[in-house]
């Protein structure tokens, strides 16, 4: 699928969102090879269900109907004997559960199919959405983060790490007071006592108007 290759020079290769995939999920995709339906069967079964529903034309009498008659048909081939393994589907998928990785946070896996941007950190430790600046920490500067709006919150990947979570405000600049102190202890010298650099953390906050009422 040209959604999940490129080919180039004869040869395959992902694209550079089907690697990021892999990596935010967990898991490795295998390419089918050429030519070769019998490794690609999940449209040959769903078509089964198709001609099941042939000698049914005309008897349905609305799209609940349809929807319900489907349902009988996956009860019936879950519970079924698999012409392969011998072992009915359902048997089979309640003793892979025990072995299968949790879901990644719904956030992150909402990123492929919303408008998500991918920034590079700056030294202000602020990336921009929809005109406002969030901070992030310090450990990401000069690193790609994944910036997913949901609702009304916005949520910062690092790799997969959820590393900040911002209601998304009209305010410009939208700092969290640990990604403020942080920066400043990156910034100011070292003899200074860690007192010292969170007092002006929060002044310089206060000046931002950013102090009161601020995430902890």
């Amino acid at each position: 699928m040209s959604a999940v290759v490129a080919i180039t020079n004869g040869g395959k290769c992902k694209l550079p969102v089907i690697k990021q995939f892999e990596n935010d999920i967990g898991v490795k995709i295998h390419l089918c090879k050429v030519r070769t339906p019998e490794t690609k069967g999940k449209v040959e079964s769903a078509n089964r269900f198709v001609q099941w529903l042939v000698p049914y034309d005309h008897e349905l009498g609305s799209e609940g109907a349809l929807i319900e008659r489907i349902k009988e048909f996956n009860q019936q081939v879950n519970q079924e004997a698999n012409g392969t393994t011998g072992i009915p589907p359902m048997k089979l998928i309640k003793k892979e559960m025990e072995h299968l990785d949790p879901i990644p946070n719904k956030a992150l896996l909402g990123s492929y199919i919303q408008n998500v941007s991918v920034q590079t950190v700056p030294q202000t430790l602020l990336v921009r959405y929809q005109g406002s600046e969030y901070s992030v920490p310090a450990k990401s500067i000069g690193k790609r983060v994944k910036i997913v709006p949901s609702g009304n919150e916005l949520y910062i990947y690092l790799s997969t790490e959820l590393i900040r979570i911002h209601q998304i405000t009209e305010r410009k600049i939208n700092y969290h007071r640990e990604d403020y102190i942080g920066g400043m202890r990156q910034s100011m010298p070292s003899d200074l006592s860690d007192d010292e650099i969170i007092r002006r953390s929060e002044q310089n906050l206060a000046l931002l108007g950013q102090w009161e009422g601020m995430k902890e």
